[in-house]
This record gives structure tokens, C-alpha cells and sequence, in this order.
């Protein structure tokens, strides 16, 4: 038996019969892979919403929030996700700098650090002609 065609939990049972880790030591590193690959699976769900909000707002041009405003539409029908996952989406295309996040208060722009929680919104990065001319060359 080779250690690729064995499962976490067969491998760890097969050092615990050879003595080459305690039960407990196994038991923690069990625990330890199960949640390592939940979180992998909570990232991956995280990137499919993303790429859901993206497939939505495609090349618009106003504001976006999680749920439809009177000033900005709401991404968390085509998210398919409760508004936390739909959150994390936003924010990792924030890091990611595909979506920017901008505080609107009375119809202008303001920095996120200046509005309250209600008042963010996301759209798409403004590509200036210097950035197309740059990308041409």
C-alpha cells in the first residue's frame, strides 16, 4: 500500500498501527485536515459567488450593494449566497481590484472612512485613456 492511494484517515490509522504517531496525535491531525479542507471549500464557494457578481455587473457602469438601493443595485440575487458569503465576494474583488469600494452620500463619491455602512458601494475600476494607450504598447 503507497501513501498516495490512501486517504487522510487511512494513513493516519496506518502510522497509529505501525507506532509511528500516537491515537491522539492522529485524532488532532484528523481534526486539523478536516478543517483545512473545509476552509478550501468555503473559499472555493467565496470565488464562485465572486465570479457570479462579476457575470452580473459585467460592463456596467453605476453602483452596486449587496441588496438593491434606490442609488445602486443589488448583487445578492445573482450571488446565489446569503449576504455574508456575497459580502466576502465583494471584498476579495476589492483585493483583487476588480470591483473599487466607495463610500455615496448625497450622489458624490466620498472615501468608505467617511460614510456609515449603509452608504458603501461598489463598481468597476475607471480605466483612464493613459491606462489603454499604456496597455496598447
Amino acid at each position: 500500500m503507497t501513501s498516495t492511494t490512501l486517504t487522510t484517515t487511512a494513513l493516519l490509522n496506518e502510522l497509529v498501527i505501525r507506532g509511528v504517531i500516537s491515537e491522539n496525535d492522529s485524532q488532532k491531525f484528523a481534526k486539523r485536515a478536516a478543517t483545512s479542507e473545509a476552509k478550501a471549500a468555503k473559499a472555493a464557494h467565496v470565488e464562485t459567488v465572486a465570479t457570479r457578481i462579476l457575470g452580473f455587473i459585467g460592463e456596467a457602469t453605476g453602483y452596486f450593494t449587496v441588496k438593491t438601493t434606490a442609488n445602486s443595485e443589488g448583487v445578492i440575487g445573482a450571488a446565489e449566497a446569503d449576504r455574508s458569503t456575497t459580502l466576502k465576494a465583494l471584498s476579495s474583488l476589492v483585493a483583487d481590484g476588480r470591483l473599487v469600494k466607495v463610500g455615496l452620500k448625497g450622489g458624490e463619491e466620498k472615501p468608505t472612512s467617511e460614510v456609515n455602512a449603509f452608504q458603501i458601494r461598489y463598481r468597476l475600476p475607471v480605466v483612464t485613456t493613459e491606462e489603454v494607450v499604456e496597455e496598447a504598447k
